[in-house]
């Protein structure tokens, strides 16, 4: 248990952020997310309230931390990807980021979602984070292809975030003994990979 402190300064700010994500869980497995607010979690955490909006936009943001700093590796590798590397390394650079989960990255949002509550909330965010998705590899695939049908491009990308989506909620859902994600990647991302090879050229390993 983190106890209680006021007005300590001068913290760390790798520090800082996770004592506020270990206090905001603390207080959401007990008194509930609704019953959680900012200053409770900022209370617990001994940070003012202005520091805890310098590491998370919102309440819900805590939530979804690890898929946050997943997206974040998975942006800066779409983009080193540009357009050299084709379909087959923005697909490449989505199964090398997401295997990199670990079976102790599930989020709160999924892990404890029905001790802490707040569904509305927390779907809301996490369908944010799918929109993120989605327009990263959009972004990727019309670099990778980029005189292909914008329509077609479209509809990879959205196909590939889809398939990213559902390999993560069924690994999340599959318990404790769920392993690393990487299988669960490979397996969906393989369903539409038939049909991304057809409508832009059979891709290297597919």
């Amino acid at each position: 248990m983190i106890p209680a402190r006021g007005g300590a300064t001068g913290r760390p700010r790798v520090s800082s952020r996770r004592t506020i994500e270990e206090a905001a869980a603390e207080l959401f497995l007990e008194r509930g997310y609704d019953g959680t607010t900012v200053d409770d979690i900022a209370r617990r955490a001994g940070v003012g309230r202005a520091t805890f909006f310098n590491y998370f936009p919102s309440k819900p943001d805590l939530l979804w931390v690890d898929v946050d700093e997943a997206l974040s590796r998975l942006q800066e590798a779409l983009e080193a990807v540009g357009s050299d590397g084709g379909l087959d390394a923005v697909i490449g650079a989505l199964e090398a980021v997401g295997g990199e989960l670990g079976p102790d990255r599930i989020p709160l949002a999924v892990l404890q979602s029905d001790v802490m509550g707040g569904a509305a909330e927390t779907a809301a965010a996490g369908f944010a984070r799918a929109a993120r998705l989605t327009g990263m590899l959009q972004r990727a695939v019309t670099a990778a292809v980029p005189g292909a049908d914008p329509v077609g491009r479209a509809s990879a990308a959205s196909a590939l975030a889809g398939a990213a989506v559902s390999a993560w909620y069924g690994w999340a859902a599959a318990g404790v003994r769920r392993g690393p994600i990487a299988p669960y990647l490979s397996r969906a991302l393989a369903v539409v990979r038939g049909g991304v090879d057809a409508a832009f050229g059979r891709l290297p390993g597919g």
